[in-house]
């Protein structure tokens, strides 16, 4: 998860709420406390609807970022958080 550069640089010894809510993890364990991922149903539906009125999206799944084209909104994204992203 991209929140382990900074918690390791703040020597954190506490669990991690990560992925906007969706996983609590023990740190520095790694070990997973609470994980309440939304449906691919829901996602997929709420994805075409903010494509549909314009919006970009992107997609952060298990540390990878899935994108449709390379942005610079996804390069910057993936340097800051160290990720790779993925043209998807």
């Amino acid at each position: 998860m991209s929140a382990l550069p900074f918690a390791k640089l703040l020597n954190l010894d506490l669990p991690l709420i990560t992925y906007n809510g969706a996983c609590i993890s023990s740190y520095p364990e790694g070990q997973i406390i609470e994980k309440t991922p939304i449906s691919m149903d829901v996602a997929r539906e709420m994805f075409g609807e903010l494509e549909d009125a314009g919006y970009y999206v992107k997609v952060y799944i298990e540390d990878t970022l899935y994108v449709e084209e390379t942005t610079r909104a996804a390069i910057e994204f993936s340097g800051i958080f160290a990720i790779p992203f993925v043209i998807d």
